[in-house]
Order: C-alpha cells, then sequence, then structure tokens
C-alpha cells in the first residue's frame, strides 16, 4: 500500500514540475527507473508510466536532449532494454514506445 502511495506522490510531483531538474534532484527519475526492475506487473507500469509523464514533462520544457542523457547515464535505458524479455505483451510494447519516442 505504501509504494501505491508513493507512487501517485511521484506522479503528482511530475505534474506540478516547472523545471527537468527539480525531477532529478528529487530522484523521481530514478525512482521510476528503479521500478523497471521489479518483477511485479502493476509497479513496471508505474515505473513505464512514470517515465512517460517524465518524458512529456521535458517535451513542454524543451529539454529532452537532458532527459536522454540522464537515462543514458542512470542505466535506465538498460532497464527498458531488458523488459523487451519480460514476457508480457503489454510491457513490452510500453516499454518499445518509450524507446522509440525517446531514442529514435
Amino acid at each position: 500500500m505504501l509504494q501505491k502511495i508513493s507512487v501517485w506522490i511521484l506522479m503528482y510531483l511530475i505534474s506540478r514540475a516547472t523545471s527537468l531538474t527539480e525531477l532529478i534532484n528529487a530522484d523521481i527519475l530514478l525512482a521510476f527507473c528503479s521500478l523497471l526492475e521489479t518483477n511485479d506487473y502493476e509497479y513496471i507500469m508505474n515505473g513505464l508510466n512514470g517515465l512517460n509523464n517524465i518524458w512529456d514533462v521535458a517535451e513542454k520544457l524543451k529539454q529532452r536532449e537532458k532527459l536522454v542523457t540522464i537515462i543514458k547515464e542512470t542505466g535506465g535505458l538498460d532497464k527498458l532494454k531488458a523488459l523487451q524479455y519480460n514476457g508480457n505483451e503489454i510491457v513490452y510494447e510500453k516499454s518499445l514506445v518509450i524507446i522509440s519516442s525517446l531514442f529514435s
């Protein structure tokens, strides 16, 4: 239950962010990337949705390149690529869409 509340709070913080730096300094990006390593479908999907929301913020703030660099540096890209072998079709598709959006 606590982890669900934490995810909700993180999603709220993303929606209120005025800079990508805020999200990075608060370790929100790292928190969502760490959810990608769990074996729990719900947490993985929350991680993917969180990254997608951070991507939206980066786009609005015209900081796409900064986000891409940080995701690469923190191992987020490797975690996204690993989800391609998750076995769940929805996880596979969502991770593929994020990889395609961020890194193409």
